[in-house]
């Protein structure tokens, strides 16, 4: 299934269940704007429409709007390394009308990398995590190695001669990959892509030795035109259940994931903020949506709000050395 069709697909079921669920209309921005007693809600979208995140947003705007009685609109504010989207959101005042989808990117490595960056993580009130993802390693076919070892004792024999393929400088993809090369003592050169699908291509065609990636390349794994050698959390993932973690090839401290969360603004009155908690952990647990959510390689968390301030700290302790070794700060 293409991922436009897997978008269309998971929207129709997620608009079923809302239509059943509440007698009321779609998730459309069209029937949210239709408004309710309550007012509307504003989840600002750091991303186009019709990609995972709008696919993430709608699941949790489904529940939060059975939750509060009221309306919740989706708007896409794409661009700038999702900047333009937190930016907004920032600034917007504390009262319960204003949402955000925020990311691992958004919070913690633009502050990390961005002296000028126009808001501050401190500005968003953690609410729920909403799912997080794996990355999947893996090499071309005619690549000697066969295993995360085996290409660890091959990037050593040949130390600053193999490259790896990034989805920009200071992406995850590149923090990540250089995390493993210090831990499993080899040196590669990054080559940078602006996006994702062209360092699939590349490592598709030989041109890359190694890519740190996400699942969209799954379909070139199960074919042969691609070799997975480990994925990046420390669980293995459930559609390519062959394939071994880092953690259990010799790095047992990797972990690497991404992952979408809501926040609100700074200063939302808390029981607000328990409502919507409340309302994202029941989309999470709802099992059409974690059925839909499968076979795009996201896995629903849910949780209470401190745990995705402990994660946030944990990843902004994870990054901010590697980050500094690298020297990227203003640079990416």
């Amino acid at each position: 299934m293409t991922d436009d069709a897997a978008f269309k697909a998971i929207s129709r079921r997620l608009l079923l269940n809302a239509f059943v669920a509440t007698g009321s209309a779609s998730l459309s921005a069209a029937a949210f704007g239709q408004g309710a007693s309550g007012g509307t809600t504003k989840l600002i979208v750091p991303y186009a429409t019709g990609g995972t995140a709008d696919l993430v947003a709608r699941a949790a705007g489904d529940r939060i709007a059975q939750k509060l009685g009221a309306p919740v609109v989706p708007d896409y504010r794409p661009g700038g390394n999702l900047v333009i989207g937190a930016q907004a959101a920032a600034a917007a005042p504390p009262d319960g009308r204003t949402l955000f989808l925020g990311t691992g990117t958004s919070q913690c490595l633009n502050p990390l990398l961005r002296s000028d960056l126009p808001y501050r993580a401190d500005q968003f009130a953690p609410v729920a995590m909403l799912t997080e993802n794996s990355y999947l390693f893996v090499v071309p076919p005619s690549s000697p190695a066969r295993s995360l070892k085996e290409f660890v004792d091959y990037a050593r024999q040949k130390p600053g001669q193999l490259n790896y393929g990034s989805f920009g400088v200071g992406n995850i993809t590149h923090l990540g990959t250089e995390w493993l090369c210090q831990m499993a003592g080899i040196s590669m050169q990054n080559v940078p892509y602006r996006a994702g699908t062209q360092a699939d291509l590349d490592l598709l065609g030989g041109r890359l030795d190694f890519l740190m990636t996400t699942f969209s390349i799954l379909p070139h794994v199960k074919s042969g035109a691609a070799r997975a050698l480990a994925v990046s959390m420390p669980e293995r993932f459930a559609l390519l259940a062959e394939t071994p973690t880092v953690a259990e090839q010799g790095y047992p401290d990797y972990d690497v994931r991404g992952w979408f969360a809501l926040f609100a603004p700074t200063g939302t009155p808390a029981p607000l903020l328990k409502s919507l908690n409340e309302a994202c952990n029941l989309a999470m647990a709802d099992a059409s949506v974690r059925e839909a959510f499968a076979p795009q390689g996201l896995v629903p968390v849910g949780g209470a709000p401190d745990l995705l301030a402990k994660q946030i700290a944990a990843e902004n302790a994870r990054w901010a050395p590697i980050i500094e070794r690298l020297g990227l700060r203003d640079k990416a």
